[in-house]
């Protein structure tokens, strides 16, 4: 039977941890060859089972750990550019009714930061093209 296993672990230590289950392979490896170097004519046929379905559950093993460590190394050089943001609509209208000045200020101030987050969105979205169209 075979689990998946999902943990978390800081980036810079992924390789080292990848090494450690690459090297816990090698005690079936190990296991393998004592089975061979003790087997005798009565048990070489079982052994030799045994030990081709031992080695194979490693060979699919250190297969997927490779892939792993191959991804790894394809998002260590992966560049993160921001994604656009999705069209919202950050317009503010008018409230209804009469507002104290304070109100009337809080609003107009909050529209100007409304419209300094769509321009910034803007520029963003503008260096993300041209740096994407670089690459």
């Amino acid at each position: 039977m075979r689990v998946s296993v999902n943990f978390d672990v800081d980036s810079n230590r992924a390789k080292e941890v990848m090494k450690t289950l690459i090297v816990a392979e090698s005690v079936y490896l190990s296991d393998a060859l004592v089975k061979l170097a003790s087997t005798n004519s009565t048990t070489a046929q079982s052994t030799a089972q045994e030990v081709a379905a031992s080695l194979e559950k490693v060979v699919i093993q250190l297969g997927q750990y490779c892939r792993m460590l191959k991804d790894l190394e394809n998002l260590s050089h992966q560049q993160n550019l921001p994604q656009p943001a999705e069209e919202l609509n950050l317009a503010l209208s008018q409230p209804s009714g009469e507002v104290s000045k304070d109100v009337s200020e809080a609003l107009k101030n909050l529209k100007d930061q409304v419209e300094d987050i769509q321009k910034f969105t803007s520029f963003m979205e503008k260096v993300s093209d041209e740096t994407s169209q670089e690459g």
